[in-house]
């Protein structure tokens, strides 16, 4: 029997059998060309609800991709809690130009937005009503909000971020714990708009950036709790979450992994694999700029073949799917 996407997709995120593997997206979508075609440009998809709505479901509408997601960006939260941001353009995302939580004081004195009236945070919830009223019963409508260790380095500078570890690690863990509470509120409040599943953002805590161990004391317990305390559906940035416990406890259970296109370790996907599906993806620099669209199927073929349970364009990606 043949399932819409919001079917396949909700059961892929729990493992269970599909008709095929879903093509849909939990990173952002907001390419030039999706912007020319659908006429919902950034910076102004950044900050109305309806242009970034209409932005969204482009992705759905004219590349066919199975699933729509706002925001655009991770500066959201930071911006909510007074950062200032830079890079208001229509071929860049905005960033944190002035970091807020710059000393213990400020970090004290620092209170949890309300997802209802701070900044651009109801600005993406009502993107996300105006999806889920749209396309909810037959798309899946996916939100995404920053990893606990992401918003410390947003707010307070990846430099300041990777003293703190080796000086100041006690200063860290209070940002972080006020990290946890921030996305909780904003993840909520999400879910309770009608997102489907929370991508959680996480560029900073790469294995190439902290390593094992910085991550496994820094990045992963918070990411843990934060998970827990969501409840729902969540994808994390990366496949490393698994390598450990995350899963076994029911309590922080992550439904899906994302795994970049040049990740080689084939035996981490493989215990990922029985405990949480996979994101998996195409390499753009290496196939979708340059490559024929025979050796484009085989790659996608590959992916397909070691049994993921999502194919996402990746990152930089500029296909036209139909």
């Amino acid at each position: 029997m043949k399932m819409s996407p919001k079917e396949r997709f909700e059961a892929a995120m729990r493992l269970a059998d599909v008709d095929r593997v879903p093509a849909a997206s939990p990173v952002q979508t907001g390419t030039i060309p999706l912007m020319q075609a659908s006429g919902a440009s950034w910076p102004d998809a950044h900050r109305e609800p309806e242009k970034m709505a209409k932005l969204a479901l482009a992705a759905y509408e004219i590349a066919g991709i199975e699933s729509v997601r706002v925001p655009f960006c991770g500066t959201v939260e930071v911006e909510a809690i007074g950062c200032e941001l830079d890079g208001w353009q229509s071929d860049r995302q905005p960033s944190t130009r002035t970091y807020l939580l710059k000393s213990e004081e400020m970090i004290d004195k620092a209170q949890v937005p309300d997802p209802h009236t701070s900044a651009r945070m109801p600005v993406v919830i009502k993107s996300v009503k105006i999806l889920n009223d749209k396309v909810g019963k037959t798309l899946p409508v996916m939100a995404a909000i920053v990893s606990p260790f992401e918003f410390a380095v947003r707010s307070r500078g990846m430099d300041s971020v990777m003293r703190d570890i080796f000086t100041k690690p006690n200063l860290l863990r209070k940002v972080l714990d006020f990290a946890v509470k921030v996305e909780t509120e904003y993840g909520k409040a999400l879910y309770e708009a009608g997102a489907n599943a929370l991508f959680l953002i996480d560029g900073s805590s790469q294995f190439e950036v902290l390593g094992p161990k910085l991550y496994e004391d820094f990045s992963k317990p918070y990411t843990k709790t934060l998970i827990g305390n969501l409840g729902g559906l969540t994808i994390s940035a990366h496949m490393r979450e698994f390598n450990t416990d995350t899963r076994q406890d029911g309590r922080y259970r992550c439904n899906c992994a994302k795994r970049r296109s040049f990740c080689k370790d084939r035996r981490s996907e493989e215990q990922v694999k029985k405990r949480a599906a996979i994101v998996g993806n195409v390499d753009p620099p290496e196939v979708s700029l340059w490559a024929l669209r025979k050796r484009l199927k085989t790659k996608l073929r590959t992916v397909l073949n070691r049994e993921l349970m999502f194919w996402r364009p990746a990152a930089g990606s500029h296909l036209k799917l139909r």
